[in-house]
């Protein structure tokens, strides 16, 4: 049975990225983020935590719906939970 055309094309983005960043890496899990949020991140007032942050959500983020409810400590893992809940305090 012949594939539709997008599965297709996902399947060879998925070869192309693990190309870039191998086979084992990708197979460890991955997420989509939009270029524009790194593009105007000055813009939008974010700074390296606000962006470290935003990406460990986009890694619970899957279905729209549901947002995602990591702890702080969770966010946290790589760095301070208190520099994290600064930071939330902010937004």
């Amino acid at each position: 049975m012949a594939q539709p055309e997008t599965a297709k094309a996902d399947v060879h983005k998925l070869r192309t990225n693990e190309k870039k960043w191998t086979k084992a890496l990708m197979a460890t899990g991955w997420s989509s983020f939009p270029n524009i949020i790194i593009e105007k991140q000055q813009a939008l007032g974010l700074d390296a935590l606000d962006m470290n942050i935003i990406i460990h959500l986009v890694q619970y983020w899957w279905l729209p719906d549901n947002l995602p409810h990591p702890s702080v400590e969770t966010i946290a893992s790589c760095g301070s939970a208190l520099r994290v809940r600064r930071c939330f305090s902010r937004w």
